[in-house]
C-alpha cells in the first residue's frame, strides 16, 4: 500500500517493501514492513506517542505507506472499522497499532525522501492533529 498521490515513488520502494514480507528474510520475519522516510513534525509526534504507549520505534507509524502479509491482512479485513471514522482519517496509525497490538513483527524500510502532490489547504493543522491523535484513544474521539 502507498499513498495515492506521491510523486517520489519508485520501483525500489516496492521491492524494499515486500521483500521482507514476502520473503520473510531472517532479519526481520515481517508481517509488517513500513516505509522510513523523511516526514513532517506529525510523524515525529505520533513516534513519540508510539514509542511512549507500544514501547516500539516506528519512524512513521502513519507514513501510508505499508507492505503487509496475507496473515495481517486477513487481520485488517475482519475488524470492525471500515464503515468508522478510523478507516477515514486515521487509518494508517490504526493498522500500526493494530499490528502492534495483536504481535505482528514490524520491520521499516528506508525509503528516502516521501514527496506527494501539493494537498488540499480546507483541512487545518488543528483537524488534521486532532484526527490523527484521537484515533489513539480508546473511542476513537479527542
Amino acid at each position: 500500500m502507498v499513498d495515492s498521490d506521491l510523486r517520489s515513488i519508485t520501483a525500489d520502494w516496492v521491492k524494499y517493501l515486500l521483500d521482507p514480507v514476502l520473503r520473510r528474510l531472517p532479519v526481520c520475519g515481517a508481517g509488517v514492513c513500513a516505509a522510513q522516510v523523511r516526514r513532517t513534525i506529525t510523524n515525529n509526534i505520533v513516534y513519540n506517542l508510539t514509542r511512549a504507549l507500544y514501547g516500539k520505534r516506528i519512524r512513521q507509524p502513519i507514513g501510508g505507506d505499508f507492505a503487509i502479509s496475507r496473515d495481517v491482512a486477513r487481520f485488517y479485513s475482519e475488524q470492525d472499522v471500515w464503515l468508522t471514522d478510523v478507516a477515514r482519517f486515521g487509518i494508517d496509525i490504526w493498522m500500526t497499532t493494530s499490528a502492534v497490538t495483536q504481535g505482528f513483527r514490524i520491520c521499516q524500510s528506508n525509503l528516502g525522501v516521501k514527496i506527494h502532490d501539493v494537498k488540499d489547504r480546507g483541512s487545518t493543522w488543528p483537524d488534521v492533529s486532532t484526527g490523527v491523535v484521537g484515533t489513539f484513544l480508546p473511542d476513537g474521539t479527542l
